[in-house]
């Protein structure tokens, strides 16, 4: 079976941490959104700095 894969990373606004929290309602969406397009979410890793998460590196893959 062959696979392309995509690769998002999803900016995250800090007025979305509430005590250190990541604003899962925004990467949920996005995962959503690439799921309708038939995209599978296989990892998301989080991008770090100075102690807070900034953003989400999402790895998905889908058959060709």
């Amino acid at each position: 079976m062959k696979y392309e894969y995509k690769v998002v990373t999803v900016e995250l606004n800090l007025s979305a941490f509430s005590r250190a929290k990541v604003d899962s309602k925004q990467i949920e969406e996005e995962i959503n959104k690439h799921g309708q397009e038939g995209w599978e979410l296989v990892s998301a890793v989080p991008n770090t700095g100075n102690g807070h998460v900034y953003s989400h590196t999402l790895y998905f893959k889908r058959s060709l």
